[in-house]
């Protein structure tokens, strides 16, 4: 339960080898703030957002890391229902699921 949490600062910063996680049931609604929360998370390529709201989405997509790398596709994963309603970050895509 992340619906009390106010800061998210640095929380993934340095896991240089996470490549997926699933923050789905994330809230940020009180979070003011989330500055380097996934500094150094080059490797992530899937990121799993689909029973997020779209405040928590914008929230965390704000900080994601976009640097191209070679040969690397990353994904996020929302709910279909905010196709249209959502600016994809650099060299990351949505996906849609219901």
């Amino acid at each position: 339960d992340t619906s009390n949490v106010t800061s998210m600062r640095s929380m993934f910063n340095g896991c240089n080898n996470l490549t997926s996680l699933n923050l789905s049931y994330f809230n940020t609604s009180n979070v003011t703030d989330m500055s380097y929360a996934f500094a150094g998370c080059i490797h992530i390529t899937e990121l799993r957002l689909d029973n997020c709201n779209i405040d928590t989405i914008n929230d965390i997509i704000a900080n994601l890391p976009t640097g191209y790398i070679a040969g690397l596709t990353r994904k996020i994963y929302v709910k279909r229902d905010y196709k249209g309603l959502l600016t994809e970050p650099a060299n990351w895509k949505f996906e849609y699921v219901d």
